[in-house]
């Protein structure tokens, strides 16, 4: 009877352990990682905000929230006031159940930040660790020109366009329930002419690239539901629908 008595208090204490993990701070604070709007920022930001201001935010955890159909809101988890920023609406090749807030920075100098809505729509804004954003509204050319801390290669310049992907990063949503995966990467007109418009593909997935002038920036989003990425590289202008100054530097796999 002692033997099973032990073994029958081991028990009860098993259980009582197993629940207070359940209940604890850290599970808790587990449970609400899975919110798919919530971004880290780790350094301070510029972007434009209401009326062309420059608004600045700083590192921490905030929730990404529609404001209207040109503004975002980001709503700390530090209970700071919310913050506004201008953004712009675009369709968008991932077609999600909820929102989902995406944020990449690339080559440690411009913030790339989007909302996926439901219904293949999206609010994109931009966003620099410099300084620099627009003051009319959002303008791609003033926030993205300083192209050299863009470009994967320095070539000189040319009578003509030049596209090359930027760096990439996977982007891996927990629902919960499940896992929806993306990778956000983009693509950079570093040559010294105008490009019009063409293609980017990344494995079986291709999404449209805008006509990009010379310096100008396009971010890319890659949907692939609950499957994981395939490793492989961006490919820019697979039509080859932009006569480029080189086009031996249409693909690139350099991780964020």
């Amino acid at each position: 009877m002692n033997g099973i008595a032990r073994l029958l208090v081991s028990a009860m204490l098993l259980l009582s352990a197993c629940n207070t993990v359940e209940t604890s701070p850290q599970a808790q604070k587990k449970a609400t990682a899975h919110d798919p709007t919530q971004i880290q920022i780790d350094q301070p930001l510029h972007f434009a905000g209401p009326e062309g201001s420059d608004v600045i935010v700083q590192p921490g955890t905030y929730r990404v929230e529609q404001d209207s159909d040109s503004q975002l809101r980001l709503v700390s988890t530090a209970a700071a006031p919310p913050i506004l920023l201008n953004a712009q609406a675009m369709s968008s090749a991932s077609d999600v159940p909820n929102p989902v807030a995406l944020g990449t920075l690339f080559e440690s100098e411009v913030y790339h930040l989007v909302l996926l809505l439901p219904g293949n729509q999206a609010l994109e804004a931009h966003g620099s660790t410099s300084g620099v954003t627009s003051r009319g509204g959002f303008d791609r050319s003033i926030v993205f020109m300083n192209a050299n801390k863009l470009v994967l290669q320095q070539t000189p310049p040319q009578p003509r366009p030049d596209l090359v992907p930027t760096c990439l990063r996977i982007e891996q949503v927990n629902l919960g329930v499940s896992q929806l995966y993306f990778l956000h990467g983009g693509v950079v007109n570093q040559g010294a002419a105008a490009a019009g418009p063409s293609q980017a593909r990344y494995a079986a997935s291709t999404v449209p690239v805008q006509g990009l002038q010379s310096g100008q920036f396009q971010a890319l989003v890659f949907s692939f539901g609950l499957v994981s990425p395939p490793s492989s590289s961006v490919q820019v202008d697979v039509a080859n629908q932009v006569a480029e100054s080189n086009e031996q530097n249409n693909s690139g796999q350099q991780w964020c």
